[in-house]
C-alpha cells in the first residue's frame, strides 16, 4: 500500500487486495478500480477502434472539419463519461468492473447504432 494504484501491476494489485482483510474496505477501492481499469484496456482499445470506424463509414461525404469537429465532441463526451464513472467507482458508490465498463458499453451500444442507421 505504499505504492499508489497507477505505479502497481496486475499481479501487485491482486497480492494487495488479497490482504485485505474486509472486502468492502473504502482504502481497497482505489486498488480494485485500478485492477478493473488494466483488465478493460485490451478491450477497450477494440471498441474504440468499432467506434472510429462506425462514425468514419458514412454514406453522406463529410468536410475534413466536420469529422474532426465530431470527433472532439464525441471524445469530450467520451472522457466527460469515464471521468464521472471512474469517480463514482472510487468512492464506492459504483461497483468497479461498471465503473470502468459503462463508457465503453456505451459507445459500443452507440457504435452499433450509429452503424445500423448508416446502413
Amino acid at each position: 500500500m505504499r505504492s499508489q494504484p497507477k505505479e502497481m501491476s496486475m499481479s501487485d494489485l491482486n497480492v494487495v487486495l488479497e490482504q485485505f482483510p474486509d472486502n468492502v474496505f473504502r482504502d481497497a477501492q482505489p486498488y480494485r478500480l485500478r485492477r478493473a481499469q488494466l483488465f478493460w484496456n485490451s478491450p477497450a482499445c477494440l471498441l474504440a477502434t468499432f467506434f472510429a470506424l462506425a462514425v468514419s463509414l458514412n454514406r453522406k461525404k463529410n468536410s475534413v472539419g466536420l469529422t474532426i469537429g465530431l470527433s472532439i465532441i464525441w471524445i469530450s463526451f467520451f472522457y466527460i463519461i469515464k471521468t464521472v464513472s471512474e469517480l463514482f467507482g472510487e468512492k464506492g458508490i459504483l461497483n468497479e468492473w461498471y465503473a470502468v465498463g459503462i463508457p465503453f458499453l456505451l459507445f459500443f451500444l452507440i457504435s452499433i447504432f450509429t452503424l445500423w442507421k448508416n446502413r
